[in-house]
């Protein structure tokens, strides 16, 4: 799993909510996302499985690759 430029606003022009989350994991690797209650980390996790709820968007420059496809 690569993600790059993982960026998600509330509408197309609102508030950002994450801006800019980058990684890498190979298989059998784990990442943790540490933050206070309202940081982002839920809605990262969502995002990368296209499960955000209506109004957030990712930004359009955001790219998430997994297994060779691109998933954005």
């Amino acid at each position: 799993l690569s993600v790059r430029n993982l960026s998600i606003s509330v509408g197309p022009s609102g508030k950002r909510i994450v801006d800019g989350l980058n990684f890498d994991l190979a298989p059998s690797d784990m990442l943790a996302l540490v933050g206070e209650s309202g940081s982002g980390k839920t809605m990262a996790a969502r995002s990368i499985v296209s499960l955000l709820p209506a109004p957030l968007v990712t930004a359009p420059d955001c790219s998430i690759h997994f297994e060779g496809q691109e998933l954005t």
